[in-house]
């Protein structure tokens, strides 16, 4: 879901260029479902549609997005962007337990107790 917010120091477009990727990256769409026209988001949130037309342009130059004419899509290279996008978080938690003392040793025995790949994947 998208939201703006008019006393966030950020542009329109800005904002729904984060809020967009936001949703690209934590799996709302998957790679090349179609995202809602720039049309209906504008009217959904109230506002002209360009800043979203603006924001698919941004999110095209990312590679975020694949825009043929008026149609959006997700790119194929947004499960490689989520790849990036968890791997930074992990490293910033990993980061953050290092700092509270936690051992690399109790995080890799954490990590040797999660099921591999293939065991969650049928």
């Amino acid at each position: 879901m998208l939201r703006l917010d008019y006393r966030d120091p950020r542009s329109i477009d800005q904002q729904l260029r984060d809020g967009l990727r936001r949703l690209i990256v934590s799996g709302a769409f998957s790679p090349g479902e179609a995202l809602p026209a720039a049309g209906d988001v504008a009217a959904a949130l109230v506002i002209n549609p360009e800043p979203v037309r603006r924001a698919y342009r941004a999110l095209e130059s990312e590679g975020c997005v694949r825009l043929q004419g008026e149609r959006a899509s997700v790119a194929p290279e947004a499960a490689d962007l989520r790849r990036r996008d968890l791997l930074a978080r992990f490293d910033r938690t990993a980061g953050e337990l290092f700092a509270l003392g936690e051992s690399r040793e109790s995080l890799t025995r954490r990590l040797e107790r999660r099921p591999h790949r293939e065991e969650v994947i049928p």
